[in-house]
């Protein structure tokens, strides 16, 4: 499928105005018309590389993104380290930070003024791993930034297509780009979110929206991250970089014992002392769950909804939805 014609075409940021923006053949302009004007003068044509000129993010915008992505990473990720002197395995905020703002910085480089970036998402799932590739998507292309390490000067790769030539396939395949379009791994949530995207009014939504709302930093404030509780009502409580959160950390009165967490097909499970276990969509709210023992458990695993947590060699429990409900098992 072939782009359309340069042309006066329903702005996609304004659908239900009437309103008309000029497409180069590549990409949206900044012009924007009821139709009668004249054509503007034909903008270079992509080839990979931007062209010079103003950018849909401006370095105010990439600060904020880069501040309210990290925030969200260490307060999902960090709150797990409390029960031990040892990071949980995935835990990596320098490496996070330094993919983040690498993509970021690359993103800015790749979207002209009037094609700003309207959501965006990790692949495979949104929990936001220091090594996903993140997925962005625009009124026309889809732009999946990856690497695997990044070294001073470095960029990261950068896969895109048009919207119409993205295939969403099994997590379990491959990310391919190819002249014919690029095939895409999502996971259940993921195809939905990109179907609902393509099919649907695009429009800035979903966590990008969320993140361009939020109020920017006072620099001379400390940035977004977990501190000694300054109500003195927990031992942490999350400062997101503009105020304390609600929830502080110890809200179940058990966190102190939390010793392993795994990803489900729904979110997260954690297990602990106790028989301790609670379960997530997000990782910022949670729910406890009775395993019917009241043991230790020193680690959890799962694939998709079925979950098996340990106490040792002679016993275990197990779950088959995702961490709701548990049954005691005999190795």
């Amino acid at each position: 499928m072939t782009n359309p014609p340069p042309g006066w075409h329903p702005d996609p940021w304004a659908p239900t105005t009437g309103a008309l923006r000029w497409w180069d053949g590549v990409h949206w302009t900044g012009h924007v018309a009821d139709g009668s004007m004249a054509p503007p003068v034909a903008t270079e044509q992509h080839t990979g590389e931007p062209a010079d000129g103003p950018r849909a993010l401006s370095d105010e915008d990439v600060d904020l993104l880069f501040e309210g992505l990290v925030a969200d990473y260490r307060r999902r990720w960090r709150f797990f380290s409390f029960s031990s002197d040892v990071w949980f395995c995935g835990y990596e905020p320098e490496r996070f930070e330094d993919h983040t703002e690498a993509f970021l910085v690359e993103l800015q480089r790749r979207l002209p003024d009037g094609e700003p970036p309207l959501d965006l998402r990790h692949v495979e799932t949104e929990r936001d791993d220091a090594s996903s590739p993140m997925v962005v998507v625009s009124a026309r292309r889809v732009l999946v930034l990856s690497t695997t390490q990044i070294e001073a000067d470095e960029r990261p790769e950068v896969a895109e297509a048009a919207l119409e030539r993205v295939q969403v396939v099994a997590t379990t395949s491959k990310m391919t780009a190819t002249a014919a379009g690029l095939y895409l791994p999502l996971d259940r949530d993921g195809r939905a979110w990109f179907e609902a995207f393509r099919s649907g009014p695009r429009v800035l939504r979903g966590r990008l929206a969320e993140l361009m709302s939020r109020p920017r930093r006072d620099p001379s404030q400390p940035p977004a991250d977990w501190y000694p509780d300054p109500l003195g009502h927990a031992d942490w409580r999350f400062w997101d970089g503009v105020t304390w959160t609600e929830e502080p950390e110890g809200a179940f009165g058990f966190l102190d014992t939390l010793r392993s967490v795994a990803p489900t097909d729904a979110g997260y499970v954690a297990v602990g002392g106790g028989g301790a276990a609670i379960t997530s969509t997000d990782a910022a709210t949670w729910t406890r769950r009775d395993t019917t023992i009241d043991q230790e458990l020193f680690a959890v695993g799962a694939e998709g909804a079925e979950v098996l947590a340990i106490q040792g060699v002679t016993l275990r429990v197990a779950s088959d939805d995702g961490g709701e409900t548990w049954t005691a098992i005999t190795p």
